[in-house]
């Protein structure tokens, strides 16, 4: 059915990526398609197999590493407390999610006025074709200055429910007087708690590594010795971490004994990840549970809460962990499929996740919204559209703190708000630390 298919996703499914980069390898050098060529798409599970895809696949495919994803979503929740919602939503079929589209009546006009124009999606940035190596490439400019103007040969890169997204002709040069000065940085912990070990142990560090400042001690609690878990990231290791002191303490997470001479209070975050390693693999989501049933209990005797994270397998047992004090849930295996089946539908989503998701570039941050605009006013998207353009960002959405921290993306232009300071602005801007 190759000839027929308008895109082919290619799944790791051994241990070492084999089948993978073999499936890679054939469809790279099939030419006799009979028409135009589907869109090829291919997961890679192991970090160390991320920089050999593309040369299989001779840059024709989209190449997703799970570990790399699912790892920075992760390190992306840890400095963003609330951020997997958002990522959930952008992940999932319901909702919003990203799309590209040409919009001929934005041609040559700024992107600070197409902002207000389009009712219906909120515009984070463009994309163009280039040529390279014989092949053609997507380019793809997130967060880009307000005044830019686009021109007739890019798309728009859109938040929106669907396509297509509908534009109307208004004056330009809106003004709130809402907006506040103030605020832009971005959540740094100094300490963090890893609980668990997995394949992906070191992405995870070097994830943190990028984002955090100097002097950050990461501790990994879990199973295997500190010398045997040392080696381990050695054998990964290409240069010294930059930022990160790691330190390491053997025993089970589920026992009491562990956290005896502990102070869980100086931890600014805890992440439990989804961990199966051992003889006894088992449950792994029933064993992230007993873990957080141990915290839970510990952390009552603490007045600081700490930030926690935690990695699951199975989204039906998303409910379990109901009341256990969990800030950010990843479903790890929903990351990852979600991104191979949007990137599938379009191509030119791979880049944009790639942006999205590294160190140093262009990120979804969650800031309080008194940093935006006045407090307890009422306050409409333009307002926020208007302060965020200010500070050389994008106005995603609101996240609020009633209802659980209720998710507003691309929100209604016509509804008003009164924040609070525990009212959080979803916005698109350059790390700052």
């Amino acid at each position: 059915a190759l000839d027929y298919a308008s895109s082919i996703i290619i799944l790791s499914t051994d241990a070492d990526d084999s089948e993978s980069i073999k499936s890679m390898v054939l469809l790279a050098g099939k030419g006799d398609w009979p028409g135009r060529a589907p869109t090829l798409t291919s997961e890679i599970a192991h970090e160390r197999n991320y920089e050999l895809a593309p040369i299989a696949s001779r840059n024709r495919l989209q190449i997703v590493s799970s570990a790399k994803v699912i790892s920075k979503v992760i390190v992306q929740a840890i400095r963003n407390p609330g951020l997997s919602k958002i990522y959930n939503e952008l992940f999932s079929h319901a909702g919003n999610s990203i799309y590209v589209q040409r919009v001929p009546q934005c041609t040559d006009v700024a992107i600070e006025d197409i902002a207000y124009r389009i009712s219906d999606a909120v515009p984070v940035g463009i994309t163009w074709e280039k040529r390279q190596d014989g092949n053609v490439r997507h380019a793809v400019a997130l967060n880009p200055e307000p005044d830019y103007e686009v021109d007739a040969d890019e798309k728009l890169v859109l938040i929106a429910r669907g396509l297509p997204v509908h534009y109307t002709a208004l004056e330009s040069g809106y003004r709130s007087s809402l907006a506040q000065d103030g605020g832009g940085r971005t959540r740094v912990p100094r300490r963090v708690l890893l609980i668990g070990w997995t394949d992906m142990i070191y992405d995870i560090l070097l994830e943190l590594d990028a984002h955090s400042l100097q002097g950050s001690e990461i501790s990994i609690l879990c199973g295997r010795s500190p010398e045997d878990a040392l080696r381990r990231i050695e054998e990964h290791q290409k240069a010294p971490f930059a930022n990160l002191a790691v330190a390491f303490i053997q025993g089970d997470a589920a026992d009491a004994e562990v956290y005896a001479g502990m102070d869980l209070g100086s931890y600014q975050s805890l992440v439990v990840l989804a961990d199966d390693w051992g003889d006894d693999k088992g449950d792994v989501d029933t064993r992230s549970l007993r873990i957080l049933l141990r915290l839970s209990d510990l952390r009552k005797y603490h007045q600081a809460r700490a930030h926690t994270v935690v990695e699951l397998v199975d989204e039906a047992n998303r409910d379990l962990i109901a009341g256990l004090g969990v800030d950010d849930t990843v479903i790890s295996p929903n990351v990852v499929s979600a991104q191979l089946a949007q990137i599938a539908r379009q191509d030119v989503l791979g880049p944009i996740y790639r942006e999205l998701l590294s160190a140093g570039g262009v990120e979804i941050s969650l800031r309080p919204a008194g940093d935006y605009v006045a407090l307890n006013t009422d306050c409409h998207y333009n307002d926020l559209i208007y302060a965020t353009q200010q500070k050389l960002e994008i106005a995603l959405g609101l996240l609020l703190a009633r209802n659980n921290g209720e998710v507003l993306l691309n929100p209604p232009r016509n509804k008003a708000w009164r924040l609070s300071e525990d009212d959080q602005v979803i916005v698109l801007a350059q790390q700052l630390y």
